[in-house]
Order: structure tokens, then C-alpha cells, then sequence
């Protein structure tokens, strides 16, 4: 059954003026249709008093309110059990809020090159301390209110493997600015190389504040499950629950909606335009 923020999000996409990518367009008529007659479905039968009962099936798109959480879930469990029961650090990378503009006309090729500048970042990791670190990453682009804000979370084993013997070799600590630098001088060439044709939609130099550049990180002992579980929390694309703690006010055409952030709980207020727009923004492309 659709919601109401549903019907809403159908409605802007319907627009004329609204611009948006065709993918896009096809997650909104999945949404519509997830749990319905359109994906199948089977009937189950409970064997000891006869009842019937028919399931529909997801429709398993990005962003869907229906059917997310089960596809959370698989992410979360497909990554637990690749990672190393070693102590962690959760880094998270930003880049300036110049880019911002550039993510939304090109989110393939931003989130593309963000990915391959924390790589060369980790690499010098791995190249300083001669090992071989585990390393899990994960493209957000959304702050609070659903604001956008691209950046990158990254769950880093202390430590790696060294040798043909592969012995365990712990970091101990490593050096923010360093990987801060390296993303900074990566970033804007590998850019360039995948923009090719559309580099005037770059910010100009006296555009970026250089302040943008960051990587914050706290260390995590024993294990990274929660780490992996917050990064598996956006992985679908469903930034907010548009089941609950949404209030939509018809004669102010306004949505409002509360989010938890750690012990706080945040609450925004945006124009149904404003909201729809961030939510189907922030669907990740392929």
C-alpha cells in the first residue's frame, strides 16, 4: 500500500520541470508497484489449520520505503561476514562544499573518483607500513535534514598482513592529515578524467574552501559490527523512514520529519518540492 510521501514523490516526478534521471523515474514506478500483483507473489498455506495467505513480491529498487529493510539487511550480512575480528578505525572523508553542484549534475562520475582517491589514500597506508589493511567503504551524500553533503565512510582494520607468512601487524595510529592530503591531490584529477567533456560545471579554484577537505575517525576496539551496521543503514538509498515521523501539512505544503542522531532527535521542515527533490537525490545511481 502506498503512502502518502509516496503519492508525493509520484507527483513531482510526473512534472514536466522536474529534471531526473530516467533510472530514477523507473525506481518511482517500482516503488509504486512494490508488494503488488505487477512482481508476483506466492500463496503460503500454514499446515496445521489450513489458512491461506498471498505474498507479493519487492520490487527491490533503491530507495523503496516498502521493501528496504530486507535489502538493508543483506547488505549488512554480506559485508559481516568478510570482516576481520580485529579492532577498527571509522574514518569518514569529505570533500569541499563546492563539489556539491558537481555531484548532482554528475553523480556517477563524483562518486567514481571520490572512491579512487580514498583508495590511493589507503594505498599510502599500505605502502608506508609495507601491509596489507582490511578495508570496507561506503558512498553517503546526505547530512541532517537530508541536506546534501557528499562524503565516504570507511571501516579500516588496525593493522594488515605482512609477508609471505601473512603475519598480523598492528598500526597502533595513523596519520588523518596524511590521508586528508592525498584525497585532496587525487580527487579533482581523477575528476577531470572522468568528466572529460563537462569540465566548466568544475567550482573554480578560488571557489573551494580548502577547510573542506577532512577525514574524521575514531577508533573502535574489538570488532566493527556497528560501524557496518551504520554504513548499512543508508545502503538502499532510504536516508528516512517515510512510514513514521513523517507529518505532511497540506495548507503550508510542507513535509515534516524527525530523524535520531545518536541521543538527539532532529527534526526539519521542508516545501514537498524541497523534500522530494533530496530524497530522490539522494537514490544512489548504479
Amino acid at each position: 500500500m502506498k503512502s502518502q510521501v509516496l503519492n508525493e514523490l509520484c507527483e513531482v516526478v510526473s512534472r514536466r520541470s522536474f529534471k531526473a534521471p530516467s533510472t530514477i523515474k523507473q525506481y518511482i514506478r517500482g516503488m509504486t508497484e512494490c508488494r503488488t500483483t505487477r512482481y508476483g507473489g506466492r500463496v503460503v498455506q500454514c499446515s496445521d489449520c489450513g489458512k491461506t495467505q498471498v505474498l507479493y513480491n519487492s520490487c527491490n529498487k533503491r530507495g523503496c520505503p516498502i521493501c528496504y529493510r530486507h535489502r538493508q539487511k543483506q547488505w549488512e550480512s554480506h559485508v559481516r561476514v568478510r570482516i576481520l575480528h580485529t579492532s577498527h578505525f571509522h574514518l569518514i572523508f569529505s570533500i569541499p562544499e563546492a563539489y556539491t553542484n558537481v555531484w548532482l549534475l554528475h553523480k556517477k562520475e563524483v562518486m567514481n573518483a571520490f572512491f579512487e582517491s580514498v583508495k590511493k589514500a589507503i594505498g599510502k597506508i599500505s605502502s608506508e607500513y609495507g601491509i596489507t589493511p582490511g578495508c570496507v567503504a561506503s558512498f553517503q551524500t546526505h547530512a541532517r535534514g537530508m541536506a546534501y553533503k557528499p562524503h565516504i565512510h570507511c571501516a579500516l582494520t588496525d593493522g594488515g598482513v605482512i609477508g609471505k607468512k601473512a603475519e598480523w601487524v598492528r598500526l597502533g595510529s595513523i596519520s588523518y592529515t596524511m590521508l586528508r592530503d592525498v584525497v585532496k591531490q587525487t580527487f579533482d584529477k581523477h575528476l577531470r578524467r572522468l568528466l572529460k567533456t563537462n569540465l566548466e560545471d568544475l567550482p573554480k579554484e578560488n571557489e573551494i574552501d580548502d577547510r573542506g577537505w577532512s577525514v574524521y575517525g575514531t577508533y573502535s576496539k574489538g570488532d566493527a559490527e556497528h560501524i557496518i551496521g551504520y554504513m548499512a543503514h543508508v545502503s538502499t538509498g532510504t536516508v528516512i523512514n517515510l512510514n513514521k515521523g513523517i507529518t505532511i501539512d497540506t495548507e503550508k505544503g510542507t513535509i515534516r520529519f524527525s530523524e535520531r542522531h545518536g541521543e538527539h532527535v532532529v527534526e526539519t521542515e521542508l516545501r514537498k518540492e524541497v523534500f522530494c527533490e533530496r530524497y530522490l537525490n539522494h537514490i544512489p545511481v548504479k
